[in-house]
């Protein structure tokens, strides 16, 4: 995981995009064990445990400030912003509390329903946010117009994704 995101850096780099600035310190195991636990949904029901690659993400770079990135403010993950563990809960909420229904947990996503509880929102643009799956770290792409847009089998393929298409001289965006 280190070595994709600072050849993604690099990149971003080369070819003058601010996608890599207003990175934040490292996070803690604190940090993201009390995310865990402000996710978990009560007594009886098993937690969300934040997937490993997210996990080693925040361990190199804890999120993202919002704005003052520069033209087209993208953020690490493209266009979307890398958002710190502290933020994620209530993003958690908030997507949530935008739902219509909600399912019980324990269920799997699927393409154009909507997300479920084992969603961590990590990452957004604009009306799109990043979920990784906790239950075995695929990463989803969510617009509440839409629901679940695209999927991609893990953090390191987006960031690989991400990488490839900069290096072609394309914009950091998401084929899938």
């Amino acid at each position: 995981m280190r070595e994709v995101i600072a050849e993604l850096l690099a990149a971003y780099e080369a070819a003058g995009l601010t996608c890599g600035r207003g990175l934040l310190p490292p996070s803690d195991e604190v940090t993201i064990r009390g995310l865990e636990e402000a996710l978990s949904p009560g007594e009886g029901v098993p937690g969300v445990v934040v997937p490993g690659e997210l996990r080693e993400l925040w361990a190199i770079h804890g999120g993202q400030r919002e704005g003052g990135r520069g033209p087209g403010d993208r953020g690490l993950l493209g266009r979307h912003r890398l958002h710190a563990p502290g933020e994620v809960a209530e993003r958690h909420r908030l997507l949530w509390d935008a739902e219509p229904y909600h399912p019980e947990w324990g269920h799997q996503p699927a393409l154009f329903q909507r997300p479920v509880p084992e969603q961590i929102p990590f990452a957004s643009w604009d009306q799109y946010t990043l979920l990784v799956y906790a239950a075995d770290g695929s990463v989803w792409e969510h617009s509440p117009s839409a629901g679940l847009l695209r999927r991609q089998p893990s953090l390191s393929a987006v960031l690989r994704q991400l990488l490839e298409a900069v290096r072609a001289g394309a914009e950091p965006d998401f084929g899938w």
